[in-house]
């Protein structure tokens, strides 16, 4: 994989988003501290507990198909949206739990940007390309597949901690 450095772009990715964010809610104020950080998503101390692990796990996730010999690298379970929406059922199914939300939206904000990360320019060969049971997705259709499922995926996000507000 000559990609290796398309996690750390997007955990720098969710880290611009939540300083803009901070930045957009904030900077009209005037106040600039830890508590104006947290404020936007009307987080206190405990959220953090949450955010950090599905921050870190929802760009991971998608490559845990690595370590698991049974499946190609661009998995097609591991690099989609099904995770993401199978919390939001749950989630729906929570009553809107305000703690599932939190945790699965900054998870699928996260999981989203690691599938756009993954978009490369040119042709995607080999290991690059989507695997739907064991046959490659053309280039072209993997490109759709990774742009699709950022878009759900981040989309979900959005919904989860925009609800949570």
């Amino acid at each position: 994989m000559k990609r290796k450095g398309h996690r750390i772009v997007s955990l720098i990715a969710g880290v611009i988003i939540w300083i803009a964010t901070f930045l957009i809610f904030s900077l009209p104020t005037g106040k600039l501290s830890l508590t104006e950080l947290l404020a936007p998503f009307q987080l206190n101390w405990y959220d953090l507990l949450l955010i950090f692990p599905s921050f870190f796990t929802g760009y991971m996730i998608p490559d845990t198909d690595l370590t698991i010999e049974i499946l190609h690298h661009r998995d097609w379970t591991t690099h989609s949206s099904f995770i993401t929406i199978f919390t939001f059922i749950v989630w729906i199914f929570s009553d809107f739990n305000s703690y599932i939300g939190l945790s699965a939206g900054v998870w699928a904000l996260m999981s989203g940007l690691h599938f756009i990360c993954d978009l490369k320019p040119g042709e995607m060969l080999g290991f690059a390309k989507i695997y739907i049971l064991n046959k490659a997705l053309s280039s072209t259709n993997t490109k759709i597949w990774l742009i699709v499922h950022f878009a759900i995926s981040f989309s979900l996000g959005i919904i989860m901690l925009w609800i949570r507000i």
